[in-house]
């Protein structure tokens, strides 16, 4: 796997591109932080993958797409003031983007490799998040986690085994879905949901927060 060496001088179009493309402008004077974050992240990104295995970008497109284009469909949807946690958390996509752009979320990284562990560290420290950000090395276990509000993970599980898993411990469960259907659950509710695209791609996304009650 190899990633795009990302530069902000030179590929900051590509993340403007992505964040519009679901209807989010970050070059406007209110989302200056944000957006100056959301560079910084891409080059740690392109920085890390020249060295260690993190992911898998041959343009700063499909970086963007990868890093923040699931966290700019999210953004409105999650509650205010909310403590997130990311089972899976890979690179810190989309948790690590959402909370530079959401600066009321608590988050919470879950990973069980502990060079990307290192990373995501080194990332939130390097990004201003610690006070907010915490990392954890290890896997979900039988015994779930203990309570949060929003619980969500991307490509660890099908939708309806991460329902049926996050419902133990969450209020509200993140599914970020590609062709499957919305998983059912008895007690649970369909109470914030988004349809996108992949630009490169044309590739249909839907983001749905399910809540419990």
């Amino acid at each position: 796997m190899s990633v795009i060496a990302f530069r902000a001088d030179r590929d900051a179009r590509a993340v403007d591109e992505v964040a519009r493309s679901v209807g989010l402008e970050l070059d406007g004077p209110e989302r200056g932080a944000a957006r100056a974050s959301w560079l910084r992240f891409a080059e740690l990104v392109g920085q890390w993958g020249q060295r260690t295995d993190l992911v898998s970008a041959d343009s700063a497109t499909a970086l963007a797409e990868i890093l923040f284009l699931d966290a700019a469909a999210l953004a409105p949807l999650i509650p205010r003031d909310a403590h997130v946690l990311d089972v899976g958390a890979g690179v810190g996509a989309p948790t690590i983007p959402l909370a530079l752009l959401r600066p009321d979320l608590r988050v919470e990284l879950l990973e069980p490799r502990r060079r990307r562990v290192v990373f995501l560290r080194t990332a939130i420290g390097s990004l201003g998040l610690a006070s907010r950000a915490k990392v954890v090395e290890g896997k979900l276990d039988d015994e779930g986690h203990a309570p949060v509000d929003v619980a969500l993970s991307r490509a660890t599980f099908a939708p309806d085994e991460w329902l049926e898993r996050a419902s133990a411990f969450a209020n509200h469960v993140v599914l970020l879905l590609g062709r499957a259907e919305t998983p059912h659950r008895e007690g649970w509710r369909v109470t914030a949901a988004r349809d996108y695209v992949v630009p490169s791609s044309g590739a249909a996304r839907r983001a749905v927060v399910m809540t419990r009650g």
